[in-house]
């Protein structure tokens, strides 16, 4: 049984994991397969510098987290809609 008592309803990573606990339950999921699923592999961090076009730097921070290796290395890179609008990041 699940205590809903630990989740925070205003936190939407609490919200996340209460819905992924109740149907690891429903499922009969053993814990250590909810566990693989539930959490990362894998979590990196980088922090760059970025001179933007008014010529000023910017430190900006860089995330990847792989959830499943299983199938040979995990996916990556920055995907963008064609229709994204061409403008800098920067302000």
């Amino acid at each position: 049984m699940i205590d809903k008592d630990r989740y925070d309803e205003s936190k939407p990573l609490d919200m996340h994991n209460l819905q992924f606990d109740m149907a690891a339950e429903r499922l009969n999921l053993e814990p250590w397969i909810a566990d693989k699923i539930k959490y990362a592999r894998r979590e990196f961090s980088v922090k760059f510098p970025l001179r933007c076009d008014d010529g000023h730097i910017e430190l900006l921070t860089g995330f990847r987290v792989q959830h499943n290796t299983l199938r040979g290395p995990a996916k990556g890179g920055i995907r963008y809609h064609p229709k994204w609008p061409n403008q800098p990041f920067c302000r």
